[in-house]
């Protein structure tokens, strides 16, 4: 029943290291940070109904900026992605999915971390 309620109280899911679902957590990958965006990048553009909204780079980190819309209602939820070193020679992707609209998901937030994390596996190899 709480997980029941949740949806209905919550617009907001953010990758976390100690969730139960491997899929909702940060993905860490041996390749540069740039090589791991870049892959996503052209991975997720692929993808039906998500886009690209901003790509930028600050030192090290890539930070992007994704929307994806529903496909019933064409709501919009706001994805933002860090990308970061890990160690020699890694690649760790940070999430957070937020709905624009209303004060509860239904878990599509959990659903779009899931989906861009099966994503960034696809594009980058499994995990490490």
């Amino acid at each position: 029943m709480k997980s029941l309620l949740r949806g209905f109280t919550i617009n907001y899911a953010e990758l976390n290291s100690e969730d139960s679902d491997p899929l909702l957590r940060p993905q860490v990958f041996t390749a540069s940070v740039t090589d791991v965006a870049d892959r996503f990048a052209n991975a997720i553009q692929q993808v039906a109904g998500w886009q690209i909204e901003s790509r930028e780079q600050v030192d090290e980190t890539i930070c992007m900026h994704l929307t994806r819309r529903t496909r019933i209602f064409r709501f919009v939820d706001d994805i933002q992605v860090k990308i970061e070193p890990h160690e020699p020679a890694a690649a760790i992707v940070y999430a957070h999915s937020q709905s624009r609209l209303g004060k509860g998901d239904l878990g599509q937030n959990r659903r779009n971390l899931r989906e861009l994390n099966q994503t960034l596996i696809a594009a980058n190899g499994s995990e490490r």
